[in-house]
């Protein structure tokens, strides 16, 4: 949000010209019936894990993704795992990148099979730069270390905010989000405006983060228009 913040509503950065979102983290954890471990159950990492990156891009871009092109595969977890005789075949790793029809670029890169996590968000602009970032040591069991750093060089003082919930909210599941993301669903129930995501802009993602996947079994670029057409998603993206 402080990112979006400095990005979009204040310009911080001029204007918005590459993005680039990275991802360390560990293994998918043991799920009911172990879906997360086959591409036919979640539809793929990028879809189940990335989406929600994927998303955050569309919304900096502020345009209609154009080509996606990705590489990726399953390099280190559950080579040797499998469930009814059917081996796992979910990637690891990951690098996808997005062309928009503005001409903004942006880049995905996850790796799961890290010992902590570690987020990390780059906006570039035609006058600044943005560092978002939060690490997790898990081996430490310490509490998320959050920031987000603006460097304008010449252009404007440089600063860098170290960011936080109190401490119930952080402690309440995803560092704060579950609590923000509840008390958004129950605004809605009672009828008030809440600036949570809708079901086009997740229509979207899921349609970046499905070509992403389509492009590391193809090997191929996907190009977006040719997509929807193929998938028949005209109709539902023009509601």
């Amino acid at each position: 949000m402080e990112a979006f913040h400095e990005a979009l509503s204040r310009r911080s950065l001029g204007v918005i010209k590459a993005i680039s979102m990275t991802e360390y983290r560990p293994p998918f954890l043991d799920k009911v019936g172990q879906w997360n471990k086959f591409n036919e159950y979640s539809g793929g990492t990028l879809v189940e894990k990335c989406c929600h990156y994927f998303d955050l891009i569309n919304l900096l871009a502020d345009s209609k993704p154009q080509r996606v092109f990705a590489s990726g595969g399953q390099a280190v977890n559950f080579l040797d795992f499998e469930k009814d005789g059917k081996k796992s075949d979910i990637d690891d790793h990951s690098f996808v990148t997005i062309d928009y029809s503005n001409g903004v670029r942006a880049t995905v890169a996850l790796n799961m099979f890290c010992p902590d996590f570690y987020e990390e968000l780059v906006i570039c602009g035609d006058e600044g730069r943005l560092l978002a970032c939060e690490r997790v040591d898990l081996q430490q069991m310490k509490a998320p270390d959050a920031s987000v750093s603006v460097y304008l060089g010449e252009q404007g003082a440089s600063r860098t905010t170290k960011l936080g919930y109190p401490a119930a909210i952080e402690k309440s599941g995803h560092h704060g989000a579950t609590y923000y993301e509840h008390s958004a669903f129950l605004d809605r129930l009672e009828g008030k405006l809440v600036d949570s995501a809708t079901p086009l802009p997740g229509l979207w993602a899921m349609i970046v983060a499905s070509a992403a996947q389509e492009s590391i079994a193809t090997g191929n670029p996907i190009e977006i228009a040719q997509y929807i057409d193929l998938h028949k998603l005209a109709a539902a993206l023009s509601q």
